[in-house]
């Protein structure tokens, strides 16, 4: 939430009740969506523990035991119910589709990697001119941005290619605009690596394959599959991403594609794939997470075709992660696609059933493409059935209500 300030008011039970501007998201009853809109007031208070709400959808919470969530009872009426008073088994009334206004994440390389080496000649003549013109001593300037005169008068004179956070340092302390860069390279006898402007559709694909089947070093960025048309895709997307190529190679007898470079192995971490035990720590990337659908969109179909699976009407996605289980959770339901969640020693399964539901997950993901996805949509299109994902509970008494007012 965002405060934009606030003045108390009242105090009620312990809770402050402050004035404050602040946009959340709220149910418009007349028009039955959910908007956002702007606040007056909010309670404000302090509590010694929080209270974890995990849905059978997979979406998780961690709220104030006060805090109130709407109960949906047998009679079904709808109470709003302190979160220290619900119980295992209780129905809650959350959106089915969560809308999200989604932003495409700048790929910004001077943040992301400050060590890689400048490339471009046009970008190496702006800092060099930049401290050519600059007053004062270069043995100051460098003392000033922090390297060694040596190191500094290397990249002045073009003797070695300058990281990227020198030129940025460079470039703050003389008060010039920093060059823009579309290629690095890791050291000063590198190969040049080229880096997207923005985390768009083809990179949300590659995130999802590399999080669901790939592995991440430091020199190198590996995806395990069996799949032909999966290792060639993934070579495709680093070409067209990175002007990178990929090597054949096989690891512990599974077929691997891997890109050999630690400009791209960096900058992936950088963006939030794990480099250890990713298999229990992934999570989706931030880039992502706030994307615009098409990118939303483009991940899940990459996660889906590398750790996914289709069998008797329902697509099963695994994962060790509780972040990632909860994540896809989320990132799906901004589709208005239902799914359900299991979790168990071994890991967790996200699950999509039913005919409306894998339609939904393919007007997401694509119709065509694999034949991993083109199953899913022939299934969709020829079948006609009912899910009990998105139900109600009915208690006895309530049933022989509707019973008798349905024969009367």
């Amino acid at each position: 939430m965002r405060d934009a300030g606030h003045a108390s008011v009242a105090r009620r039970d312990g809770e402050a009740l402050v004035e404050a501007t602040a946009e959340v998201m709220s149910f418009d009853e007349e028009a039955g969506d959910i908007r956002p809109v702007t606040t007056s007031h909010v309670y404000r208070g302090s509590t010694d523990r929080l209270v974890r709400v995990r849905t059978a959808s997979g979406r998780e919470l961690e709220v104030t035991p006060a805090h109130k969530l709407f109960r949906m009872g047998g009679d079904l009426r709808v109470a709003e119910t302190p979160a220290e008073d619900l119980e295992v088994g209780d129905s809650l009334v959350t959106p089915r589709q969560t809308p999200v206004d989604g932003t495409t994440a700048d790929v910004d390389p001077y943040e992301l990697l400050p060590e890689a080496r400048v490339v471009e000649d046009d970008a190496v003549e702006t800092v060099r001119t930049a401290i050519e013109r600059a007053g004062g001593t270069k043995k100051a300037l460098a003392a000033d941005i922090g390297v060694t005169y040596d190191v500094f008068m290397n990249y002045a004179l073009g003797r070695t290619s300058p990281t990227l956070s020198f030129v940025a340092d460079v470039c703050e302390e003389l008060g010039v605009d920093r060059p823009a860069v579309g290629h690095v390279k890791p050291g000063s006898n590198g190969k040049p690596v080229s880096i997207p402007e923005t985390v768009d559709a083809q990179f949300g694909e590659f995130l999802g394959l590399v999080l669901s089947d790939g592995v991440l070093t430091e020199r190198t960025v590996r995806f395990y599959n069996t799949d032909r048309s999966l290792r060639e895709r993934f070579g495709d997307l680093a070409a067209e991403l990175f002007d990178v190529a990929v090597a054949e190679t096989v690891h512990n007898t599974v077929e691997t594609v891997e890109v050999r470079s630690t400009v791209v192995a960096s900058l992936l971490s950088a963006l939030g794939v794990p480099e250890t035990n990713k298999s229990v720590t992934a999570s989706v990337p931030e880039a992502v997470l706030t994307g615009p659908e098409e990118v939303t969109a483009a991940f899940l179909r990459g996660y889906y075709l590398g750790d996914g699976s289709f069998s008797r009407g329902t697509v099963e996605i695994a994962t060790s992660s509780d972040g990632m289980a909860s994540d896809l959770s989320y990132l799906l339901a901004r589709f208005g696609v239902l799914v359900r969640a299991r979790s168990r020693e071994t890991g967790h399964r996200v699950i999509v059933s039913g005919a409306g539901e894998l339609d939904r997950l393919c007007d997401a993901v694509g119709r065509e493409g694999h034949e991993k996805i083109e199953r899913v949509a022939s299934y969709a299109r020829t079948t006609t059935g009912n899910t009990n994902v998105d139900t109600v509970p009915v208690g006895s008494k309530t049933m022989l209500e509707i019973a008798e007012a349905a024969s009367g």
